[in-house]
């Protein structure tokens, strides 16, 4: 008699498990916690899911008519059906564990950030590592001479210190590293232009010169 008792319950415990179990929808469930403040609220936990035999699980969040959906799966965060947004009033920290973000694609090609279509910024700021190109302007810096600069372009159809048009259709454009080039092409031309100009007023010097000593001594009135 105390078997078929045992038995009878044991049954009806496990087919407990096999049914939905309905709570209260005008209260709250409590896990670690006696007075929940939500509908479910869970104290002093962390919350794990995991299919146990293929696929995984995910955990969702709907709107009222189901036209919007947030997604959480084990490796994605999805927003379907709307604008999606990611608020804080303090600093966003992204993968500061060491990874790569990639946006518009799902290979970051090594970079820390790759922007797979068009970005508009309102300011950048670079920082760079090497010197800034203000030694151009150093006693000791050797300028090359026009005529060599003439030959340079003429061969390679870029200027000196410059990527070519294929080595940037391959490789790509390094923002920082252009800038400084960018910045030593004009103060190697501002040094070319007073170099032209000192030589300009030479040459009027000499001309000045020429045509007093061909206008002969200036005759004093009487």
């Amino acid at each position: 008699m105390k078997f078929l008792l045992f038995a009878a319950l044991l049954g009806l415990a496990m087919n407990s498990f096999a049914q939905t179990n309905n709570f209260n929808p005008n209260g709250n469930v409590g896990i670690g916690i006696y007075n929940p403040q939500s509908l479910l609220h869970i104290a002093n936990g962390d919350v794990l899911l995991q299919n146990t035999t293929t696929g995984y699980p995910s955990l969702w969040a709907k709107n009222v008519n189901g036209s919007q959906t947030l997604r959480l799966d084990y490796n994605s965060l999805r927003i379907e059906g709307g604008d999606g947004y990611i608020r804080t009033t303090g600093t966003f920290i992204l993968n500061d564990i060491g990874g790569n973000v990639a946006i518009g694609t799902n290979n970051a090609q090594g970079y820390k950030l790759a922007v797979n279509g068009i970005a508009i910024f309102e300011g950048v700021k670079v920082k760079l590592i090497t010197n800034w190109p203000d030694y151009v302007f150093q006693r000791d810096y050797q300028l090359m001479p026009i005529a060599e600069l003439e030959r340079f372009l003429q061969q390679n159809k870029h200027l000196p210190g410059i990527p070519s048009a294929a080595e940037v259709e391959k490789e790509g454009l390094d923002l920082g590293s252009n800038q400084a080039a960018l910045l030593k092409k004009i103060e190697e031309l501002t040094l070319y232009i007073i170099e032209q100009n000192k030589e300009i007023q030479q040459i009027k010097a000499k001309l000045l010169e020429q045509e007093r000593k061909a206008q002969g001594p200036v005759q004093s009135k009487k």
